[in-house]
Parts: C-alpha cells; structure tokens; sequence
C-alpha cells in the first residue's frame, strides 16, 4: 500500500483507471498481493506451530526484512549506508547468532 501511496504523490507517474489495460495491471497486482500475504501468513503460524523455540521464529522473523531493505536499498535506491546503519546491521546479526547459539542448550 505504501508503495502506491509513493507512485500517486510523485508527480511522474500518471495513471488512467478508465483504461482496460490499467485496470487488469491493477487487479493483478492487488491479487497477487492478497494471495503472496496469505500465503507468508500461512507458513509463518506453520512454522510457530513447529517450532520448538518460538522466541527464535518471531526474531528472525522481524530481523530479516530489516537487513533485506536496508541492503537492497544501498543496491537500487543508491541510498548510503552511514555508520549507525552499519553497526544496527552488525549488532542485529550478532545478537541473532548469539541467540541461536545459546537456545539450543
């Protein structure tokens, strides 16, 4: 949702909802959306329900992304990756291994 927020408020973007071929483009794009999140939903509880450390699922679960965006936006965005940025990264990474390594005591 926030990414059409952010294609409507830029002024170079101008879409026609009267046109077909827009209006087809949309609706995939808000089925895939549904279908792509019912489908994460779904094997993010499997996962809870499997899990013996569920503590360790919700904080890879929250980290992850983090560290995805902020790497993939220093790729496509050309957006700097400053000092503080670096060391949340590394001190997120460190804090998951050292989780990891002493739950499974």
């Amino acid at each position: 949702m926030g990414v059409l927020i952010f294609l409507f408020t830029k002024k170079k973007i101008n879409l026609d909802l009267k046109n077909k071929k827009t209006q087809t483009s949309m609706y995939y794009i808000v089925i895939t959306t549904i279908c792509s999140s019912l489908i994460a939903h779904y094997f993010y509880f499997k996962t809870l329900s499997k899990a013996t450390h569920i503590i360790l699922v919700v904080l890879i679960t929250y980290i992850v992304p983090l560290i995805i965006i902020t790497l993939l936006s220093n790729y496509f965005l050309k957006e700097k990756i400053n000092t503080g940025m670096l060391i949340g990264l590394l001190l997120c990474i460190v804090g998951v291994s050292i989780f990891i390594c002493y739950s499974n005591n």
